[in-house]
């Protein structure tokens, strides 16, 4: 790890622990802004620089203390929404259980220390009706259903409703976990929640999946570890013989001996250096660049073939599913024998009007080098975290 790297750790280990760490000589905090806004951390370091002696009376605390404040009034509001959801819910009948943000941010000295940028809440489809009309009485605007979310929105204020825990396309976590609904144990009223070895497993899968998808951030590590702290008589040969299944036994052992080198003076390795490397470059949930090379990292290892990937990706490019395109063209849901014309058209525009979309297109498919794709490939390797699945 470099000195600044260490620091930031330093920092953030300072802030949930109370304990004063002894910073490098040099250490400037302004050096730290730009991985603190990239993971979204600036509670996070500027409790930790109070512990550490840091002056107030400075730009750079002045800077980090607005953005606290900030997330003070944030955390205010989201706790007001879920409350209010959740009273309706009970009111109604509907089953639910929260996920996530919503319980991590608890195990932190200060909420404001986990920004949450949505409510995660699973559902059951079989309610959704009813669930809708809660929404609409509460004033949130359905804006967007993707694979296994509903999103509804009220003054910038996200909500993510979960049809299933995770993406029926991640097909390998899918058919563990299902929808969700067999590992909900009834909580309180229609409220559930999960053991927690099944949360745990749960929050680990997600962090796993995001980490080979193209990056997971310093936030969502630092929930592990505290979830962790916060369970220590966890069923641990459960939890093994269960994250074996879902092959990812072997990662987590190395993701908890980074978090032994991170809190809690645990030895560095090889593995350790590296996992604490992509997860500082990656900000809260990776960058374009790196989910590009992921998708071509999958596609290659799903179909065995090496050219697959830019294939691929020039064929999605070519020919956007059919949902897609009647989005865009929606006389394709009358008449979808339009289809072949359609993409001709849309060709056409494209050459004529979007030309920044075709060079990203370009870039992108550039990205799908075989050096690129085979550095993904050992990176993940080497940390116990190989595309050992199949996924459209």
């Amino acid at each position: 790890m470099n000195t600044l790297v260490e620091d930031i750790i330093k920092l953030i280990r300072a802030a949930l622990t109370h304990k004063k760490e002894y910073l490098s000589d040099g250490f400037s905090l302004r050096t730290t802004f730009p991985i603190v806004k990239a993971h979204d951390i600036a509670a996070l370091c500027y409790y930790g620089a109070l512990e550490c002696g840091l002056s107030t009376d400075t730009p750079e605390m002045t800077a980090l203390f607005d953005v606290v404040c900030q997330h003070i009034f944030l955390n205010e509001q989201q706790e007001y929404i879920a409350n209010e959801i959740f009273s309706e819910f009970g009111k109604n009948q509907i089953e639910y259980m929260p996920v996530k943000g919503i319980l991590l941010k608890k195990l932190y000295p200060a909420p404001e220390m986990r920004v949450m940028g949505d409510l995660d809440i699973l559902i059951k489809t079989s309610q959704y009706d009813i669930i809708q009309d809660i929404m609409q009485k509460l004033e949130y605007t359905e804006t967007n259903e993707s694979d296994h979310e509903l999103i509804w929105c009220k003054n910038g204020l996200q909500v993510e409703l979960h049809k299933r825990l995770i993406p029926s396309y991640n097909k390998d976590y899918y058919a563990y976990f299902g929808d969700g609904w067999r590992l909900a144990k009834q909580n309180d009223g229609t409220k559930y929640s999960m053991t927690d070895e099944d949360e745990l497993i749960y929050l680990f899968t997600h962090y796993a999946k995001h980490y080979r998808d193209g990056g997971v951030g310093i936030k969502q590590t630092v929930d592990l570890w505290l979830y962790r702290q916060s369970k220590p008589n966890l069923d641990e040969d459960y939890i093994k013989n269960e994250l074996t299944t879902l092959c990812l036994y072997e990662f987590y052992t190395n993701v908890m001996q980074t978090l032994s080198v991170w809190f809690d003076g645990g030895i560095a390795n090889e593995k350790t250096k590296l996992i604490t490397i992509t997860i500082f470059k990656s900000g809260s949930f990776g960058f374009h660049d790196e989910h590009v090379i992921s998708s071509g990292v999958k596609a290659r290892e799903t179909s065995g073939a090496k050219n697959s990937a830019k294939r691929n990706r020039i064929r999605q490019a070519l020919f956007l599913p059919y949902a897609d395109m009647c989005k865009k063209y929606p006389i394709l849901e009358k008449a979808p024998i339009l289809l072949p014309f359609m993409w001709v058209r849309r060709w056409v525009e494209a050459l004529f009007r979007k030309r920044e979309t075709i060079q990203s297109t370009i870039n992108d498919i550039s990205l799908m080098s075989e050096e690129n794709l085979n550095a993904y490939q050992r990176n993940l390797d080497s940390v116990g975290l190989a595309f050992n699945f199949t996924e459209e």
